[in-house]
């Protein structure tokens, strides 16, 4: 497997908050933060099974919190 060329560069606050919004902005907060839940799940399949369905579960609270705040509005 061949070497792969990275760049570094900065990444300001103002441009990580401006994607966030931006993302916010596509696809609303529930859509947007299950992007992040579902990256959390890949990330911890590898973990056993308690654990994995612990961090499952904290996700889907997550998620459950922002819906039930939506529909208060």
């Amino acid at each position: 497997m061949g070497m792969r060329d990275f760049t570094l560069r900065e990444y300001t606050q103002e441009e990580y908050e401006a994607d966030l919004k931006k993302m916010i902005a596509e696809k609303g907060l529930h859509d947007a933060v299950q992007d992040y839940t579902d990256k959390i799940m890949e990330e911890v399949a590898g973990l056993s099974y308690i654990p994995y369905m612990t961090v499952s579960e904290y996700c889907c609270d997550i998620l459950k919190l922002i819906e039930l705040e939506g529909s208060k509005e």
